[in-house]
């Protein structure tokens, strides 16, 4: 990405936690360097720290943009939701790849795996010191209006931060062969073609790497599903009722988007109802967005584990290009 606006690199926080986190840190930092940004990491003890140094180098003690990423589940307190019995999605990995990119997948994925390894606090189910953290500068964020990315857990928490509640274990979601949890791109995903993230990516269908072990479930205010695995989309709606004629559901939408919503219009994200067979639902969850926001975008996979794939890359690219049209729109100000 060759950056045209302003002379400085745009500053951008990316979250983690005290302990651990290191790979996915050191990840998304060369992600960001690579696209034309700075990124500096804030942990719930170094945030002081982090806002002297932002401070030293623009002159305010915010970032330009915020990358909110993977790690420990967010306190189910934040939600108040129970575990839900959802019983079926059935995916099927396919793993050929583009020409070309399949030998560095081959290289980067071990590597990946390796520093994820070495760099482990060991498990840790719930950091109330980063949910807090988090919650303040997801807070500042919107008030500021500057871009921001969640990546796994930050994409939860957008949600959760929003009024919206996650599914807490989707271990019994699946009935997989083999269960798809590698980082290695090879889960296929249906981008909402209205969405940002297609802008972004120019392509209906991408595939993702898969680590994580829950999801968005009911959507908070405000915040829309734009992409979905594409297991068990085969023209079933979210109810599992179809015209054969018009090819919409009995609730007027088109089958395979699995908008199932709540009393309040929220929608309720990938969850089969008891007459569906296995493999009919509308697949979980897997980016959302908020649209009166310039850039709020939370993704499901890690793009930071895949610099190999062109497509992954112009996620970040957008982020900085759109931290540095509104620092210097700022500036103008």
């Amino acid at each position: 990405m060759d950056v045209a606006f302003g002379s400085k690199k745009p500053i951008v926080w990316v979250s983690g936690p005290d302990k651990g986190g290191t790979a996915a840190w050191l990840a998304t930092r060369y992600a960001v360097r690579r696209s034309g940004g700075r990124a500096m990491r804030v942990t719930p003890s170094n945030e002081e720290h982090v806002r002297k140094r932002t401070m030293r180098k623009t002159g305010v003690d915010a970032p330009q943009a915020l990358i909110i990423g993977g790690g420990a589940d967010i306190d189910p307190e934040r939600y108040e939701d129970l575990i839900t019995d959802i019983r079926n999605i059935r995916t099927t990995p396919d793993p050929r790849e583009p020409k070309g990119q399949r030998w560095r997948t081959l290289v980067l994925g071990p590597f990946f795996m390796l520093l994820r390894r070495l760099f482990s606090a060991g498990p840790i189910s719930v950091d109330q010191a980063r949910d807090n953290l988090e919650w303040k500068l997801l807070r500042d964020a919107i008030a500021a209006g500057i871009p921001v990315l969640g990546i796994c857990r930050g994409a939860q928490l957008i949600n959760v931060f929003h009024e919206g509640t996650l599914y807490q274990d989707l271990a019994t979601y699946y009935r997989e062969r083999p269960n798809i949890s590698t980082i290695y791109p090879r889960k296929e995903v249906r981008l909402d073609p209205e969405s940002r993230l297609f802008e972004i990516f120019g392509d209906e269908k991408i595939r993702v790497n898969s680590l994580h072990n829950q999801a968005v479930k009911k959507t908070g205010k405000g915040i829309v599903v734009v992409a979905r695995e594409t297991a068990g989309n085969k023209g079933s709606s979210a109810n599992g009722a179809t015209d054969s004629q018009t090819g919409k559901s009995a609730d007027g939408e088109k089958p395979g988007n699995g908008r199932e919503t709540a009393g309040d219009g929220r929608e309720i994200a990938g969850e089969p109802s008891e007459k569906q067979p296995a493999g009919a639902g509308p697949g979980v969850a897997q980016a959302i967005e908020r649209r009166d926001h310039e850039f709020m975008i939370g993704v499901q996979w890690h793009p930071e584990y895949l610099p190999q794939v062109r497509s992954q890359r112009r996620l970040f690219d957008e982020l900085v290009r759109c931290a540095i049209l509104h620092r210097d729109g700022a500036d103008k100000e």
